[in-house]
């Protein structure tokens, strides 16, 4: 009985979150436009963000370039323990592999500032960036 009761709450949930969104789509991003001579009603489109340089582009905090890819797996792990998401990129310094460890990604650079200060407050130091 208490099984059925929680499924019957999370069908009821997903319903009320869904349904309006399904029937009205999304608003962000949308414009509408007539087919070209016809009367037809217009033709909703919707454009999607890509990631990419650019205002919309994610930031993140640079914590470390390493020689060996163990170190930033450590720097990795370290981040985790706080709950910090992070990312490992290799890189090519003078001809040498590097390991690139970027605490985020956030959506803008206001965010990463406050990352970066959570970082500080662990006693890590880190360089604001655009990735």
């Amino acid at each position: 009985m208490k099984e059925r009761l929680t499924g019957a709450i999370i069908l009821v949930a997903l319903i009320v979150l869904l349904v309006p969104e399904l029937l009205t789509g999304p608003t962000a991003g949308v414009t509408a436009r007539r087919a070209s001579g016809s009367g037809h009603s217009p033709v909703r489109t919707y454009t999607l963000p890509l990631a990419g340089r650019g205002p919309s582009a994610p930031w993140g905090v640079q914590t470390g370039v390493f020689p060996r890819q163990a170190d930033a797996l450590r720097m990795q792990q370290q981040l985790r323990i706080w709950r910090l998401a992070s990312r490992i990129n290799r890189i090519s310094i003078d001809g040498r592999p590097q390991w690139r460890v970027v605490a985020g990604p956030v959506n803008s650079r206001a965010a990463a500032e406050v990352l970066e200060r959570q970082l500080r407050a662990h006693g890590m130091r880190g360089a604001v960036r655009q990735m």
